[in-house]
């Protein structure tokens, strides 16, 4: 019907809520950086241990950089799933 391809970002808590989505036409190192922010964002009030993400390249690249920029403590494990 003449749409476009979107990706779904979401993040969920260890417990399977939803904390943040967003659709977009690119799975950049911006993109997961823009998601990574929105997600830590929302859960600010928790302390963060780890993320668990695809196997995404972008992933580590968007954490590197939070963590360089002093965003995220550099002692958050980062994991990948299946």
């Amino acid at each position: 019907m003449g749409g476009k391809w979107k990706y779904l970002f979401c993040a969920v808590d260890k417990h399977g809520q939803v904390i943040a989505f967003m659709l977009s036409g690119r799975r950049n190192t911006n993109t997961a950086y823009r998601f990574l922010r929105k997600a830590i964002k929302t859960m600010s009030t928790y302390p963060l241990s780890s993320i668990t993400t695809d196997k995404l390249a972008s992933y580590p690249r968007a954490i590197l950089r939070r963590q360089t920029a002093g965003l995220l403590p550099a002692d958050v494990i980062h994991r990948t799933s299946t």
